[in-house]
């Protein structure tokens, strides 16, 4: 429809948000139709955030951007960044529809991976409650997200039915052999998914 699939928030706004998926299939919650939240190790480019893709490590057993770690000076900024990609229930504000979205996030301080595993884990379940989540600073390096549990309430068989979104399909994997040309620029639009 020309939306995009993520759940995206301004510097200020607030969304209520359900997560449909589970951490791991041992929760109470796991619905193995859903399957689990999808957690990887994503590089990006120093000279373009925005130029993102899978470590190729696991895939390949090489990647051309762990390797520039060694590089002089901005070798620490090719150090991979543990995310995470979960389909998330978006409650529509003002009679607006809810909407299935994919959460993309970290495991920083400034991101909210370690707040949903300590409520996953305090709770042994991730989904059984709305979130509140928000956002504050609308810069890179003065931003940071919070969530906070809402009351708990049962889904819905509709809720429950809902389609869920594949995040393979917004995670780029370069091959090996392609990605120095795709972290420098020269070949943006590489790799088997597009984000």
């Amino acid at each position: 429809d020309g939306e995009s699939p993520f759940v995206s928030l301004k510097d200020g706004e607030k969304k209520r948000i359900r997560v449909l998926q589970e951490f791991d299939d041992d929760s109470a919650l796991y619905d193995e139709r859903r399957g689990t939240i999808l957690v990887i190790d994503e590089h990006n480019s120093p000279k373009n955030f925005k130029l993102s893709a899978r470590c190729s490590v696991e895939t390949e057993g090489r990647c051309w951007a762990c390797e520039q770690q060694n590089a002089p000076e901005i070798g620490k900024k090719w150090k991979p960044k543990m995310r995470f990609y979960a389909n998330v229930l978006v409650r529509g504000a003002d009679g607006a529809p809810d909407k299935v979205k994919i959460l993309k996030q970290g495991f920083s301080d400034n991101h909210i991976g370690n707040n949903l595993i300590e409520i996953a884990e305090e709770l042994e379940q991730l989904g059984a409650q709305d979130l509140s989540f928000s956002r504050k600073g609308a810069g890179m390096n003065d931003t940071s997200y919070s969530v906070v549990p809402v009351a708990p309430k049962k889904l819905t068989k509709e809720e429950e039915a809902l389609d869920l979104i594949d995040p393979l399909k917004f995670v780029k994997q370069i091959p090996y052999d392609q990605q120095a040309a795709f972290y420098s620029g020269e070949e943006a639009e590489g790799g088997d998914a597009a984000a």
